[in-house]
């Protein structure tokens, strides 16, 4: 447009509406910049840790990489959890990212359908955390997280077999299962570990990476067949975090691999109260006149 040749009314619209267009962004990005400084004034308070000396006490951690590594490795459920937050992720990107070309295909619907159907899927995300953070208040967490991974199973395969507006509402219900997997398997996979706890979380942190792995295993096989049948790749990783969460429910505690906890130590017997019975008694005291005999 030649706003040369606007007049001046018409030319303070166009200037007013521009205004507008980007009042919106600075005072949003102005509030984040509020909340981050917030956050960095904040003194940090030092981590509490699970250490034989009490729960919650925190600890100056001397050990070397190679203990914390070899600390990880012997905890089963840490190398699982890892494992499963792979997956997990995966199975959240792979979901995200092809629902929309699932719209197009199975609905015949348009790029811009696809893209609400996905803001949909992350407003039932955002309301399904705070849902289940209160359900686990009531629930064993990861109890919530083998039903909700074998719903998740579910919910894929009938998008495979369903495609259409059904199967566009099962992808959308995926979000609610996957609501609660990451801090689930985060707080599983780091219990236990005391001063190795932070080492951890970064492995667990560096497991995201399955959300870049694993939605090209599935765009690959979408080029191949369709996109309908490519959401067998989110439903097998669902099952690698349900399998998760069924191992840490069978199994009761946290011990190192190969690793057998100590017997307890047996309790000396005690020496016996006051003169004991009349022979040892009686000795006793023969033994001690000798001594003072001059």
């Amino acid at each position: 447009m030649n706003l040369s040749a606007a007049d001046p009314t018409a030319l303070r619209e166009i200037r007013a509406e521009q205004l507008r267009a980007v009042t919106g962004p600075y005072i949003g990005l102005g509030v984040l910049l509020l909340i981050w400084i917030a956050i960095a004034v904040q003194k940090t308070p030092p981590m509490p840790t699970d250490t034989p000396g009490g729960a919650g006490e925190a600890e100056v951690d001397d050990s070397t990489v190679g203990e914390k590594m070899r600390t990880l490795w012997s905890r089963i459920r840490y190398r699982y959890g890892v494992v499963a937050q792979f997956f997990n992720i995966a199975a959240q990107v792979c979901c995200w990212t092809y629902i929309i070309q699932y719209v197009q295909q199975t609905i015949g619907g348009s790029l811009q359908l696809g893209a609400q159907i996905l803001q949909i899927s992350l407003l039932v995300f955002l309301v399904s955390r705070f849902v289940m953070t209160w359900v686990i208040g009531h629930v064993h967490p990861t109890k919530v997280m083998l039903v909700l991974g074998g719903l998740a199973v579910a919910l894929c395969l009938y998008a495979m077999v369903a495609p259409g507006p059904s199967g566009v509402a099962a992808l959308v219900m995926v979000s609610l299962c996957l609501s609660l997997m990451f801090p689930t398997i985060y707080g599983v996979a780091l219990a236990g570990l005391g001063p190795a706890t932070k080492f951890g979380a970064a492995g667990l942190v560096m497991a995201i990476v399955g959300g870049a792995v694993m939605p090209m295993v599935q765009g690959r096989l979408m080029d191949a067949t369709s996109a309908s049948t490519s959401f067998i790749v989110p439903a097998l990783c669902f099952g690698v975090v349900t399998a998760y969460a069924l191992f840490d429910l069978r199994t009761p505690s946290d011990t190192p691999a190969h690793t057998t906890p100590p017997a307890p130590a047996p309790t000396p017997a005690r020496a016996p109260m006051g003169g004991g019975t009349g022979a040892g008694a009686g000795a006793a005291s023969g033994s001690t006149a000798e001594r003072i005999q001059p």
